[in-house]
């Protein structure tokens, strides 16, 4: 894995895809969009599924995650 201080924003994208498995943790990641400074915004369709991916995310990247932000995907 890369460092997260000096990674692009794909290579973020591409660790979260090879460590998180959505399936397993039983929640929908609706989207992954990069943005700028090597970050990502993960679109998720509920509060449940922010809980358990940041969850996730603090335990198998570590709590350095300040480029990775989830959002709730917007009630239309």
């Amino acid at each position: 894995m890369s460092c997260w201080n000096d990674q692009t924003g794909d290579q973020t994208k591409i660790d979260i895809k090879q460590t998180i498995d959505p399936g397993n943790l039983g929640i929908n990641i609706l989207k992954i969009k990069q943005v700028s400074d090597g970050g990502v915004i993960i679109l998720c369709e509920n509060k449940k599924n922010i809980t358990v991916l940041q969850t996730k995310i603090n335990q198998e990247l570590g709590k350095n995650t300040r480029q990775i932000y989830l959002k709730l995907k917007s009630q239309s």
